[in-house]
């Protein structure tokens, strides 16, 4: 009997522990949190957010609900800035890396509280700290961000009609040229002075600056558009004016001043002569190209944080 006993109990703790060693397999004891490093250049109106892709080894977590967040920090190479993480949305698609599959996310970020109309925020090598309502806390590496709080108002003078990027490819697409139907709104004459970004590693390239008689193709890159070799690396000094008809098909080569980037978004800013007196248009920033800035097409940029329970 007292064999018999022995066996029953001995069963027991067996199954037991099995179902032990199952449960405890199912635990995840940490998640994988991936973001690009990029610059993200951007005009920011009243109420806009910025939007963060960032991709999480486990869908729906605490890491990922916004009503566990507590705080949210911008740290840069000199400055902390507070941020208010406003929605986290799950994108509905996945990426599979390093044999893992990762949910994107989007983390926007809303800068209302520290906005100031016509102010330019330069915030390099940066980092977000996120803090949680139990304690927890992540660190996720972003790159550089340069926002300009701007209300855009209708200019009267010019508008533009269409705009695309202009695209070369070498280990991934970079954006080497943008393409703008320009209308001049006057009868009289526009010079275009100058025409950047709010990004200052990069430049648009007015000198080389083409004016076409219609749109130039999509599939060419920016040497073949131009007619002639043309390197994107440097930084382009825009010293002589370009008049402006009353419609007029630009093409803009567009310079970074060390190395390319993934660059799929920027605004565009025109100072122009008018009478004598400078004016400033603001083009917001738009996607110039369909494809996402993600893990597998920019392995060199991803940057990982591993949160352990």
């Amino acid at each position: 009997m007292r064999k018999l006993f022995i066996i029953g109990l001995s069963l027991i703790v067996l199954t037991g522990g099995f179902f032990l060693f199952i449960y405890n397999k199912d635990i995840k004891e940490s998640v994988s949190i991936y973001t690009v490093k990029e610059d993200y250049q951007r005009v920011m109106t009243d109420g806009e957010d910025l939007s963060i892709l960032v991709y999480l080894s486990e869908y729906d977590s605490f890491l990922s609900d916004v009503t566990y967040i507590e705080s949210s920090y911008i740290n840069s190479s000199e400055d902390e800035t507070t941020v208010t993480i406003h929605e986290i949305r799950y994108l509905n698609y996945f990426e599979t890396f390093n044999e893992t599959n990762y949910y994107a996310y989007s983390f926007d970020l809303n800068f209302d509280d520290i906005r100031i109309l016509n102010y330019q925020m330069n915030l390099v090598e940066c980092m977000l700290d996120i803090r949680y309502l139990n304690q927890k806390s992540i660190t996720l590496e972003l790159g550089n961000i340069y926002l300009l709080f701007s209300d855009i108002q209708e200019d009267s003078l010019l508008s533009n009609e269409r705009m695309f990027g202009i695209y070369n490819e070498s280990d991934f697409e970079y954006l080497s040229g943008i393409y703008l139907l320009l209308d001049n709104y006057s009868d009289l004459s526009i010079e275009i002075v100058d025409i950047y970004t709010n990004n200052p590693d990069i430049t648009f390239d007015l000198a080389n600056t083409q004016k076409l008689i219609e749109a130039p193709s999509y599939n060419l890159g920016i040497s073949d558009q131009l007619g002639h070799p043309y390197s994107s690396i440097g930084v382009a000094t825009n010293t002589d004016p370009l008049s402006l008809d009353k419609l007029n098909h630009l093409l803009i080569p567009v310079k970074y001043k060390a190395y390319v980037k993934p660059i799929n978004r920027l605004p565009i800013l025109i100072d122009y002569r008018f009478n004598d007196l400078i004016y400033t248009h603001i083009i917001d920033d738009i996607k110039y190209h369909s494809k996402q800035i993600g893990l597998t097409n920019n392995y060199g940029l991803a940057r990982e944080y591993i949160y352990y329970y």
